[in-house]
């Protein structure tokens, strides 16, 4: 997946890019830094980890929600269902009308495709099994690493030892968030990625 990203920008005739990543996106933009170090200007991973197994693991709630498979079914009002359930596991802080409204929109023009959701639960799992403590620590760019202080999934303590595996990457803890990205935060989101983004050279 970390190919693909450089694929990609190869095929968009992208030098260099600010990269963000969420989740297993923050794992696999921690990859493309890793790897690719040349086409990276700053990092920032939000809800993610080194990939320790050794890290508290998440909430079991949250885990189940994760591992139950969506319906098999083309009813969008069903499958609007499935995915505010997940929403509210991770810790969604948005009311249920916009709930419905972000998972309406998912499922009726982001492609839903059932077979990928399984595909990245396995990438997950592979992902988990390897830690990437020692590569973070040749990372030279600016980083900035976001998690919330209420992650039921990737727990705040992943957050900080992410941090402090890179060196001189900038902790931000955002009070009352989760591993859902809900409204009220993307201001405080988008602030943190500025900031670090201005300060690649």
């Amino acid at each position: 997946m970390a190919e693909d990203v450089i694929g990609l920008m190869d095929a968009l005739h992208i030098d260099k890019a600010h990269l963000v990543g969420t989740s297993m996106g923050g794992a696999i933009a921690q990859l493309v830094t890793i790897h690719f170090s040349n086409r990276v200007l700053s990092l920032t991973c939000i809800g993610a980890s080194t990939g320790n197994p050794a890290l508290p693991q998440g909430d079991e709630q949250a885990l189940m929600a994760m591992a139950t498979p969506p319906p098999e079914t083309s009813d969008f009002e069903i499958l609007a269902d499935y995915l505010v359930g997940i929403y509210s596991a991770l810790g969604a802080v948005d009311d249920i009308e916009k709930l419905r409204e972000r998972a309406l929109n998912h499922v009726k023009y982001r492609g839903w495709n059932p077979e990928s959701v399984n595909r990245q639960v396995a990438a997950v799992l592979i992902g988990d099994m390897c830690d990437r403590t020692e590569l973070l620590a040749q990372i030279k760019i600016p980083v900035m690493v976001i998690h919330g202080d209420v992650d039921p999934l990737v727990t705040i303590d992943s957050g900080k030892e992410l941090a402090a595996s890179i060196p001189d990457a900038e902790l931000r803890v955002i009070e009352g968030m989760g591993h859902d990205i809900s409204l009220q935060f993307i201001d405080s989101i988008a602030d943190a990625i500025g900031r670090i983004a201005q300060c690649s050279p």
